[in-house]
């Protein structure tokens, strides 16, 4: 079930980036307001991965092709 509930929550945090901008905005500068965005994204996609239990990269590499995928995502895509 909680697996079913994961895209609902993904959705609801990427969502909510602009909401949350337009109110933090007149009183952060951007690189602040999304540094502590991603820092409290990346607490609760690591508990969420702990509760289900998901396997973590195991080895340099694996750790290498998952850096990657997401600044390609992050920094290419979006």
């Amino acid at each position: 079930m909680l697996a079913r509930a994961l895209p609902l929550f993904f959705v609801l945090i990427w969502s909510t980036g602009f909401i949350a901008a337009r109110l933090v905005a007149p009183y952060s500068d951007p690189l602040t307001f999304l540094c502590y965005r991603y820092a409290l994204t990346v607490v609760a996609f690591v508990i969420i991965a702990v509760a289900v239990g998901a396997p973590w990269p195991r080895g340099l590499r694996a750790w290498a092709n998952a850096l990657v995928a997401g600044v390609l995502l992050q920094g290419i895509y979006l």
